[in-house]
């Protein structure tokens, strides 16, 4: 008796014949193979490198932050080569799921295995494409759900300072922004 094993889709079939009679079985195995990836989802800010102004006085700009996922996460892979080479290079994907340019914050995901690595390449970048700036760790979590939480806090946090703030210069604020979400 031969056996044939054939794998089509994910499912494996053997098929057992006898040579000497005609009859061929056909036994179907359903072995699915599934690999769930872990993530870490880390919240982050990049914050602005002071700047220096002819006077000698220490200014931290105030300017919209124009940066891409894109550009943050080729930055990222770049740090993570420069810092562990090919090996830090082969070892998972990271995407940037969201940005925001005016509070400057953003959730990445990260392999499980990996997170310390791609943490710490996080604290050698001191520039994104010819911006000064550098990464400011927020909070890491298991699961996306309790990191957009954090970031709803973080932005709440930062329009009402916003608004503290222009209130002290006079200004007014847009209702959109002057209404509080419960």
């Amino acid at each position: 008796m031969k056996v044939r094993i054939i794998e089509v889709k994910n499912s494996i079939f053997w098929q057992s014949f006898n040579p000497s009679t005609p009859s061929i079985s056909l036994s179907i195995c359903k072995y699915t193979i599934m690999v769930r990836f872990k993530n870490r989802w880390v919240l982050f800010q990049i914050v602005h490198e002071p700047v220096i102004d002819p006077r000698g006085k220490v200014i931290y700009p105030k300017t919209q932050f124009e940066v891409t996922d894109g550009m943050i996460s080729k930055t990222i892979f770049q740090a993570v080569e420069e810092n562990y080479g090919q090996f830090g290079k082969g070892q998972g994907t990271l995407s940037v799921k969201w940005f925001n340019p005016i509070t400057q914050i953003g959730i990445l995901r990260v392999p499980r295995d990996f997170t310390n690595m791609f943490l710490s390449a996080l604290f050698f970048i001191r520039q994104i494409e010819t911006i000064p700036c550098s990464f400011q760790i927020l909070h890491v979590s298991g699961t996306i759900i309790f990191i957009q939480q954090e970031a709803i806090d973080w932005d709440r946090r930062f329009y009402i300072k916003e608004q503290s703030e222009a209130e002290k210069r006079g200004k007014k604020i847009p209702k959109q922004c002057d209404q509080k979400r419960e």
